[in-house]
This record gives structure tokens, C-alpha cells and sequence, in this order.
């Protein structure tokens, strides 16, 4: 609920008050923002943020990168001789583990690339980022 008061200015998409404090003032990311904070002190004060190794551009903020699903989900070679039933399990049945997860990532305020992440789904913890490997050719 927005409060009552003066018009908001703006930091990082997120409304603050007209005395320049983000309305989420504990959140480090927006205080980095207003500049209270610099990047390194960032990293130090939220836990909450999700940190994101990518392969070739290093670690950055959560806000940089697009979840790109499940990781080692193939598609089907032949999808029109799927029946409706195989082809909504292709599309959305996930495994949705408990732990240790593969996904993919898209770095799209970066380098623009994909990569596959190793997270725990309880904890977030990320045990550790990869490139992806081409398919192997048929000869």
C-alpha cells in the first residue's frame, strides 16, 4: 500500500518517500541505489539477494539475470507425433526437487548468455555456475 504524502520519487523501479529513503530502507540493494552504499558494502549487508556467478562475467545481483526453467530438459525430435498428453508433459511437468536443483540462466543485463547454475532449492545457496555444452553432432 502506498503512503500517503507527497509524490514519490524513484529508485531502481521502487517508489520512496519525497525524503529520498526507499520505502523498503533495509533492502541494500535500493539503499546502493540512492547511493548510501557502495557495491562492496552491498554484498556485505543483504543476505537476502541472490548472488549469480555468471561463467564470463563473474558474480553479480539477481536483478541482472532471467530464470531460464529446469536445465537438461530436451526436446522432443519428432513433437507432432507426440500425443496431446506426452507433448503437456514435455511442456510443463517439472521435477521440482527438493535440494539440489540444475537450472538455466540468461545474463541479460550483461554479456547476454546462457548457463546452467547449480542451486538448493531450500536453502538458495548456489553450489556453482557452468557453461552450457553444445549436443554432440551425429556422424
Amino acid at each position: 500500500e502506498r503512503p500517503v504524502g507527497k509524490p514519490a520519487k524513484r529508485y531502481c523501479g521502487v517508489a520512496a518517500l519525497d525524503n529520498g529513503q526507499p520505502l523498503s530502507a533495509d533492502c541494500a540493494l535500493h539503499q546502493r541505489f540512492a547511493g548510501i552504499l557502495t557495491v562492496g558494502e552491498l554484498s556485505k549487508q543483504d543476505t537476502r539477494m541472490l548472488f549469480i556467478k555468471c561463467p564470463w562475467c563473474g558474480e553479480r545481483a539477481e536483478t541482472e539475470f532471467s530464470y531460464g526453467g529446469e536445465a537438461g530438459i530436451t526436446r522432443p525430435l519428432e513433437p507432432a507425433a507426440l500425443s496431446d498428453a506426452e507433448w503437456a508433459d514435455y511442456l510443463f511437468m517439472r521435477s521440482n526437487p527438493r535440494g539440489a536443483h540444475k537450472e538455466l540462466w540468461n545474463h541479460s543485463q550483461g554479456c547476454r548468455r546462457w548457463f546452467g547454475v547449480e542451486r538448493d532449492t531450500v536453502t538458495y545457496k548456489i553450489a556453482y555456475s557452468f557453461e552450457l555444452q553444445a549436443p554432440e553432432e551425429e556422424a
